[in-house]
């Protein structure tokens, strides 16, 4: 199961206005970045006020304007935790004076106990399947997120998920496709999450590295920057 955390969240102090409303061709920033997603993943979660006009789920970081950290704790804690399903019960058979229902008993006992045996694999490896979430972690107001998807969908990934790389050599941890358990096990470890940088957050995790041109990895902070992509 592949879903999508599209960080919506922010106070666009550099835009001067709300950037992720600004439109192309009838689209605003966000939707595109959600649309994009949409074409890959299950589900789409978006972390920011609510827009009816979305096809997403909403939540809010708490607390409100904590960053981009605690935006994505937030969606995780949306995500129902992949859990297993309890195998029943075995009842142990009644005993009997006669010796042929002792063996009958036992006989139903044993087929009992392995058909409790083979659905508790069955059921450890549905929990296993669903453990293996990945999750895209999208910036809001990427420039060009068709090619971000695309690209990270096509991706080999290390042993917790695959980024870009922009032409500078960084890391865009806001353009990456991660596996779920990774991902929790670096809010639990990181504590305090309120204004944490991404990178610090995400820094401990084993990702490979996609190398992108600046025209994949852009993104629309400064009226300049929205004039150069049309918006």
């Amino acid at each position: 199961m592949r879903l999508a955390i599209v960080l919506g969240g922010g106070r666009s102090s550099r835009m001067g206005r709300d950037k992720l409303a600004l439109e192309r061709d009838g689209l605003s920033l966000l939707a595109r970045t959600c649309r994009a997603a949409a074409r890959h993943v299950d589900r789409v979660i978006v972390s920011g006020r609510e827009q009816p006009e979305l096809d997403a789920e909403f939540v809010l970081e708490d607390p409100p304007f904590g960053g981009p950290v605690a935006g994505i704790a937030a969606a995780l804690a949306l995500v129902e935790p992949a859990g297993t399903v309890e195998p029943p019960a075995l009842v142990e058979p009644a005993s009997s004076a006669s010796s042929v229902e002792t063996t009958e008993g036992d006989n139903a006992a044993r087929v009992a106990a392995e058909g409790v045996s083979t659905r508790s694999r069955r059921s450890s490896l549905a929990g296993d399947r669903l453990n293996q979430r990945e999750v895209f972690i999208l910036a809001g107001d990427l420039a060009n997120p068709e090619a971000v998807v695309d690209i990270l969908s096509a991706a080999a990934t290390g042993p917790d998920g695959v980024v870009l790389v922009d032409d500078e050599g960084w890391p865009q941890y806001l353009a990456g496709r991660y596996r779920s358990e990774a991902l929790r096990h670096a809010v639990e470890a990181a504590g305090e999450l309120r204004n944490l940088s991404v990178r610090r957050f995400l820094r401990c995790l084993e990702v490979a590295q996609v190398p992108a041109p600046a025209s994949v990895t852009a993104d629309v902070d400064t009226p300049e920057q929205a004039r150069i992509w049309g918006f």
